[in-house]
C-alpha cells in the first residue's frame, strides 16, 4: 500500500534543485504577457488556482516545468529549444547540458515502484520502467518521491541518466485504485495522453476542494471530459456501464 507523504514544505524551506534553477532561469527571461496567456491556456486544461489554494505551489512548479518544456512562442520553438540554441556555442557546459536535457521532456503517469539507492518509476501510460538518479544531491526532486507515489511529471534524459523535474502533482493515495483502474479504461477508448493526464489533474482539483467527498466519486472515467471544478453538481450523473 502506498505510504503516507507529507505535503512537500515551501520554497522558503526548501532551498530549489539544480534542476528547478535551470527552469527558474529560463521562465524568468520569458515575457510576462506571454507567462500570462501561457497560465491561462494551462488552466484552461487543468484549472484555475490561485495563491489561497493549498496546492498553489505543486501547481506553480507543474506549470513552470511546462512553460519551459511544452509551451511554445511566437516563433514556434519553446523556451527550452531557444534557450539551447542560445548556449550551443557559448555558456556553461552544464546550463548546456540541463536546457538540452529540457528540450527531450516525457510527461506522463508514474508510479513509484522502488526507492532506495536509485528511484524506480512505472509510467502507467506506456508501462515502461524508468531508472531515476538520485546524485542530484538532496534537494534533488526524485529524493520527494516514496514508494508507491503516482503523479504528473516530466522525465529528462540527462547523459546517461534520468532525472524527474520538480513540477510532480500527485495524486491521493485514496484515489489511487480509482486511477489504476481508470487509466486503461481511457486508454482503450483512444483518449490521447494529454487529454487523459490534464482531466486526471482537474479531478485532484476537485478531490483537494470537495474534501468531504471520497476519491471514488471524483475519480471516474465519465468525468475526463468535465471541465468545471467548481461545484460537484456532475457527480450527480450516472457512470458509464
Amino acid at each position: 500500500m502506498p505510504t503516507t507523504r507529507p505535503r512537500p514544505p515551501p520554497p522558503s524551506l526548501a532551498p530549489p534543485s539544480l534542476e528547478e534553477s535551470f527552469v527558474d532561469a529560463i521562465v524568468g527571461g520569458l515575457e510576462p504577457g506571454w507567462i500570462e496567456r501561457a497560465r491561462a491556456r494551462f488552466e484552461e486544461r487543468t484549472g484555475r488556482f490561485d495563491a489561497s489554494d493549498p496546492f498553489h505551489e505543486e501547481r506553480m512548479r507543474a506549470l513552470s516545468d511546462e512553460l519551459v518544456c511544452d509551451q511554445r512562442l511566437p516563433d514556434g520553438r519553446t523556451p527550452a529549444e531557444r534557450a539551447a540554441e542560445r548556449l550551443l556555442s557559448d555558456g556553461d557546459p552544464e546550463a548546456r547540458r540541463w536546457t538540452l536535457a529540457l528540450t527531450r521532456s516525457e510527461r506522463g503517469l508514474f508510479r513509484a515502484e522502488h526507492v532506495a539507492s536509485e528511484v524506480r518509476l512505472r509510467c502507467l501510460l506506456g508501462g515502461a520502467l524508468f531508472r531515476v538518479a538520485l546524485d542530484g544531491g538532496p534537494t534533488s526532486p526524485a529524493r520527494r518521491l516514496r514508494p508507491g507515489d503516482l503523479f504528473d511529471g516530466r522525465l529528462v534524459p540527462l547523459g546517461s541518466s534520468i532525472r524527474v523535474l520538480a513540477g510532480m502533482i500527485f495524486h491521493p493515495e485514496q484515489a489511487h485504485p480509482s486511477i489504476l483502474a481508470l487509466v486503461p479504461r481511457a486508454l482503450e477508448r483512444g483518449v490521447g495522453r494529454g487529454d487523459l493526464l490534464d482531466g486526471l489533474l482537474r479531478m485532484r482539483m476537485r478531490h483537494d476542494r470537495f474534501t468531504s467527498m471520497h476519491a471514488r466519486h471524483v475519480y471516474r472515467l465519465d468525468a475526463l471530459e468535465t471541465r468545471e471544478i467548481q461545484s460537484a453538481a456532475w457527480t450527480t450523473s450516472r457512470a458509464p456501464r
